[in-house]
């Protein structure tokens, strides 16, 4: 693994870091200021610029109860200073209302390496199952 392979793997996992523990400061160091944010079916949306996908992140957040998630082992081609990858993953929460949120899904990802560090270009979350069948148990958010 090479060096930037290896910071694009922590860029990835510090998304992961940052939505866990709702951290919206490092939340918004990760993006490239024309970054864009993608959500698919069933629960699309589309999002311009590094200033809204932070907005609409902190929006999305206090909608919850609290929310997991978690990457696994993804596969990247780096070509120069732009990158792709794609990354299988899961959520679950309970929103405000009570109601769970559960899925399995990917993140089709662009980087590109800008000012010495890798940052999201794009993210496009495409869902391959989702449920909002009950989660019981206890939650300490944030962790």
């Amino acid at each position: 693994m090479n060096s930037s392979e290896s910071a694009i793997r922590q860029l990835v996992a510090r998304f992961d870091d940052a939505v866990n523990r709702r951290d919206a400061e490092e939340f918004s160091s990760l993006w490239a200021t024309d970054g864009v944010w993608e959500i698919g079916e069933p629960r699309p949306l589309r999002v311009e610029g590094a200033s809204t996908i932070i907005e609409t992140w902190k929006m999305m957040l206090s909608g919850t109860q609290w929310l997991f998630r978690g990457s696994f082992e993804g596969v990247l081609k780096v070509d120069g200073d732009r990158a792709a990858g794609r990354w299988p993953c899961v959520e679950q929460g309970v929103f405000a209302d009570g109601a769970s949120y559960d899925n399995r899904a990917y993140y089709d990802d662009e980087y590109v390496f800008v000012d010495g560090e890798w940052k999201f270009l794009s993210r496009r979350y495409v869902y391959l199952w989702i449920s909002d069948g009950v989660l019981s148990g206890e939650a300490q958010q944030p962790i």
